[in-house]
């Protein structure tokens, strides 16, 4: 039974490069947090000290070496998920498109 949860909870997508996969990796991990239960320490519903520590482990160990520096240092899942959102989200190639379309519109 414990090889099964292992299992359930083990990351099938991949690990968080930066701005080029950050969307699709937020998606994937937000459901596997959701999955295992564990969303509301990253939402703020709940908290707990040892299982937002798992969460952020979970964060942590879901990015590439070279996005280690974005993670370390915060203490909250919470935190950590705010920064890389703060980070990356804004700045893909897909908002930076619709940000051009809404400005070029507002100006016409």
């Amino acid at each position: 039974m414990a090889n099964a949860m292992h299992i359930h909870h083990r990351q099938q997508f991949k690990k968080l490069e930066g701005i080029s996969n950050y969307n699709n990796w937020k998606f994937a991990m937000q459901m596997q947090l959701i999955r295992g239960g564990l969303w509301i320490y990253v939402d703020g519903t709940l908290t707990d000290a040892t299982k937002e520590l798992q969460v952020l482990a979970t964060i942590a160990l879901g990015v590439q070496e070279h996005v280690y520096q974005e993670v370390r240092g915060h203490t909250t899942a919470k935190a950590a998920w705010d920064n890389l959102a703060k980070i990356y989200q804004n700045k893909s190639f897909g908002s930076q498109v619709a940000l051009l379309t809404t400005y070029k519109c507002a100006v016409c």
